[in-house]
Order: structure tokens, then C-alpha cells, then sequence
């Protein structure tokens, strides 16, 4: 038997924001219209305790936004926070949900089913604590779940299965979203995760923010060479860029790093250098342009060499050896070069430091990033990125952090890691 309440003394159930997706746009709009036309038929169904929304979540806001002061309710009591959770889920069952909407239900119905089982468990400690595999009428606590939002216990269990790599996997939740919209399948993206579950690159866990620091490099990737790209920064750099089988292009390779990386990360990778150390790292020096197969390039990553900073253990007639004003050219063609073999909508990503010392007199330093970023500009190239790299102190011998606290200078440890993406046809 329902009786006519003030909406303003009901309250949502916290669980359903936790459960549900709030219906905005022109969805909603058709419902307030109708809800100022016709009112509120349904009775909105609260707990008899808290006055707590069950059902009609969606008419009680309607009501609060047209400022109705009486709608009709129906109280209901319940023993337990368990069978609240239920009867929330049961009132929404013939609800359109999305997926996830769906698996948080099942989520929540998986939660009931333990603690259940574990009053049920009481005070004993020889039972595991853990979901049980039958419930009190025999069925299979998976059956029971699956049926609760309606799909078969063997589509259940992809489910799970995405929704649980999801929750650590980036590619996946968006994946997800796409099942959500209707773009892709469960099925399609449960072969995906299956698949993936052998390759490390898919469970990924990228950098959340555009400062990067990373520790010991891992020694599996590349050879000992001067000035050599840290793992961690191709790994990302993949992450964010590119996609699997797509095309990578460093053409200042040094000990390898990008190949090894690409490698392990199912990328194509065509890596050369003015002085290759690595049979499979090709003779090429970038001023000149890069070879034909590189065209098509859905990633550069340049990683030059410092000019007048190390360049006596680079090779003798490398860009760390030119003179100031060819230095700040081969930038420049770099820069110029490397965007054109870029597909539409390709990245190039260049990292570099600024420079405190070994400068002509009267320059106290140069603004290396900044010089760069002109000359990509000038490709029309669009900066989508820039991110700061912190190398580690001991990058510098004590000798060099005497030497530059005397001159009352200091020395730089943080490279700008640019990137740019080419414009599409």
C-alpha cells in the first residue's frame, strides 16, 4: 500500500550511483517531460528505516528538479544491508543496462553470496574464507550470479575474465567502454585478453603524468653505449603512440634499446646510425634523410647525441663534434626529416637537455628543447606532449659537481621529452 511523501525527505541508496550509470541527455529531458506531464504514477519503493530509495531513483530526481512536493512511496522493511543490496538489484532487473553496469551488479551479488557464507561460516577459522561454490538451494554460485543479470554462466565467465584485466590494464577498460557503446563484443575483447595474457606489453602499467623518473634499466634491453635511452621511456613512449605491428623508426639506435623493446612489444622496428654497433642496426646518417623503407613511420623516437657535452665518446663525425652553428642546423633537418616520413597522424618524439657548460663565453646556457621545438613547429607538426625526464645524479662524477659549484653553475639532470604528431590527409 503506497502514501504520498515529501521527495525532499528521500534518499538515494549510496549503492545505486555505485550500480548504476546517472541517465542524462535527451533520454533524460523525455523523461522529466513526461514526469511534468503526467507525474509520478509508479510509488517509489524506501526502506521503512532510513528512507532509503530502492526503486525510482530516476522519478525521485525528477521530482526534486520540477519541485513536486508529494510523490507516492511505498515502504518496505528489511532485516539486513544483504537483502537491501538485492532487492535494489531485483527492482532494476528489467532495467537497459550497459555491461558494466551489469557486472557491477555481479560484483555486488558475488559480495552478498561471501557474506553470507561467512555468517553461515560463524565463529569457526577451519572453513576458507571464500565464495562459496554452492549456494543454500545447491546451485553454483556463478549460475546463481549469471542468471541474476542475465547472461549464461559461460559468457559470465569472459566477462569476469575482461572485467578483471580491466582493472589493471588500460587498453582493456577502454576496450570495455567500447563494449559499453556497442562498438565492439564481449567475445571479441575476451579473445583480446586471452590472447594478450603471453605478451608483457599488454599489461603495461604506463606513467599517469608527464613527469617520468625511472630506476635501473632493465639490462635485457640494448648494449653499453654512451648517452643510452632509458628502457622505461620506449616502453611509454609504445604505449601512448603506437599499437602492435605498427612501425618504429630510430635513427640514432646507439646500443639498441628501441629495437630490443620493440621486439618484446610486438612493434616493427627499423633502427639505424651513423656508426651502428649492432648487426642488425643500419648504417645511415639522418642529415642526409632516411631510407625509403622507413616512409610510413607511425613512430619516430630521436635520442641525439649532446653537442659539446660527451661528444668524445660518440663517433668522430657524429653531431656531438659540429660546430655550434652546424649543430643547431642538424636539429633542424632532424627535426624536418623526421616528421616526413611520418604517416598522417604519426608521432615523433625527441628528447633532450639543456646546456650549462662547455658554452662559447658569455653564454650561460642554451635552451636546447626550446631550439627544438621551433624547428618541429615549423614541420606543422602539432605538440601534443611534453615530458620531463629526470636522469639520476650520478650521471656526473664528483669532479663535475665540484667543478660547477666553484663556477657557481649548475648541471643538468632533466631532458624534455617533446612529441609532436603530424598532421592527417
Amino acid at each position: 500500500m503506497s502514501t504520498l511523501a515529501n521527495p525532499g525527505v528521500l534518499k538515494p541508496h549510496p549503492k545505486n550511483a555505485e550500480l548504476y550509470n546517472k541517465t542524462e541527455g535527451e533520454s533524460w529531458h523525455a523523461f522529466l517531460t513526461s514526469i511534468k506531464e503526467k507525474g509520478v504514477l509508479e510509488p517509489i519503493v524506501v526502506t521503512d528505516n532510513t528512507n532509503r530509495i530502492l526503486s525510482g531513483h530516476r522519478r525521485h530526481r525528477a521530482a526534486l528538479e520540477l519541485g513536486l512536493v508529494e510523490v507516492p512511496v511505498t515502504f518496505r522493511h528489511f532485516t539486513s544491508e544483504e537483502d537491501e543490496w538485492e532487492a535494489l538489484i531485483e527492482y532494476n532487473r528489467y532495467r537497459d543496462k550497459t555491461t558494466s553496469e551489469k557486472m557491477r551488479e555481479a560484483t555486488l551479488i558475488e559480495e552478498v553470496a561471501a557474506s553470507r557464507a561467512k555468517q553461515r561460516q560463524g565463529a569457526r577459522t577451519d572453513i576458507v574464507e571464500n565464495l562459496p561454490e554452492c549456494d543454500d538451494m545447491g546451485k553454483r554460485t556463478r549460475d546463481v550470479v549469471a542468471e541474476a543479470i542475465g547472461v549464461s554462466g559461460r559468457q559470465y565467465d569472459k566477462l569476469k575474465t575482461v572485467f578483471e584485466a580491466g582493472k589493471t590494464n588500460p587498453k582493456v577498460a577502454q576496450l570495455i567502454q567500447r563494449i559499453d557503446e556497442g562498438s565492439t563484443s564481449v567475445d571479441s575483447v575476451y579473445k583480446y585478453v586471452k590472447s594478450s595474457e603471453d605478451k608483457t606489453w599488454l599489461n603495461f602499467n604506463p606513467k599517469a603524468y608527464n613527469y617520468w623518473f625511472f630506476g635501473q634499466p632493465d639490462t635485457k634491453y640494448g648494449n653499453p653505449h654512451p648517452g643510452q635511452l632509458h628502457p622505461g621511456i620506449v616502453e611509454n613512449l609504445l604505449w601512448f603512440y603506437t599499437d602492435e605491428k605498427d612501425l618504429v623508426v630510430d635513427p640514432f639506435a646507439g646500443g639498441g634499446i628501441t629495437i630490443d623493446v620493440c621486439r618484446e612489444w610486438g612493434r616493427r622496428c627499423l633502427a639505424y646510425d651513423i656508426d651502428p654497433r649492432r648487426d642488425d642496426i643500419l648504417h645511415n646518417d639522418v642529415m642526409a634523410g632516411y631510407p625509403v623503407g622507413a616512409s610510413g613511420a607511425s613512430l619516430v623516437v630521436l635520442d641525439p647525441p649532446y653537442w659539446n657535452m660527451v661528444g668524445e665518446e660518440y663517433s668522430a663525425d657524429g653531431a656531438g663534434s659540429y660546430d655550434l652553428a652546424d649543430f643547431v642546423e642538424f636539429l633542424k633537418v632532424v627535426a624536418h626529416n623526421s616528421v616526413k616520413i611520418l604517416k598522417p597522424g604519426g608521432y615523433v618524439a625527441g628528447i633532450i637537455m639543456g646546456q650549462y657548460f662547455r658554452l662559447p663565453p658569455g653564454v650561460p646556457m642554451i635552451d636546447w628543447p626550446f631550439v627544438w621545438y621551433k624547428f618541429f613547429v615549423e614541420t606543422g607538426a602539432t605538440p601534443v606532449a611534453r615530458i620531463y625526464n629526470m636522469w639520476p645524479t650520478s650521471i656526473w662524477q664528483p669532479f663535475h659537481v665540484s667543478t660547477a659549484k666553484l663556477d657557481k653553475r649548475m648541471l643538468p639532470i632533466m631532458g624534455d621529452l617533446m612529441v609532436f604528431q603530424k598532421k592527417g590527409e
